[in-house]
């Protein structure tokens, strides 16, 4: 497990940095302002579902039953909603559609019975609350040089 998540990290970073080195080109597709604040508001449950998919199981997993795959596609979404380049193309749009047919493939699945804490929801909330802030205010821009919203 501790070299499946090495390797993914390693991958992470490539994407990043890819992302970053690539040149900008000509957008195709300018969203209106107002998609910049939907996706503001969007990405902070998509944080929430991506951090409850990660833990035990809580309320959010038990209602959502894959809320990874869930906060993976809302983010994926909101990215291509307010206007992207072929770059940001090629690493969104494959991420959205993995994400939605993976999400019809597993809720076909017949779900597994799980103990239900509150507690996991909690800690879901307040992590994905601290990573939304984060992103927000400081890494998406010092990381891709993009400010999240134009305030």
């Amino acid at each position: 497990m501790g070299l499946y998540s090495i390797i993914s990290l390693i991958g992470l970073v490539l994407i990043v940095q890819g992302y970053r080195t690539w040149e900008t080109a000509e957008p195709l597709y300018y969203g209106p302002v107002w998609t910049w604040w939907v996706s503001a508001i969007i990405m902070l449950p998509a944080l929430i579902l991506f951090t409850a998919g990660n833990l035990p199981a809580g309320r959010i997993k038990a209602a959502v039953k894959h809320p990874m795959v869930m906060g993976t596609l809302l983010w994926a979404s909101v990215h291509l909603l307010t206007g992207f380049t072929i770059r940001s193309v090629l690493l969104f749009a494959p991420f959205a559609v993995w994400s939605a047919l993976d999400y019809v493939v597993a809720s076909r699945r017949p779900s597994k019975a799980a103990e239900v804490n509150v507690k996991w929801d909690v800690i879901s909330v307040i992590a994905g609350v601290a990573v939304y802030l984060i992103l927000a205010f400081w890494a998406h821009e010092a990381f891709y040089g993009l400010t999240p919203v134009p305030f």
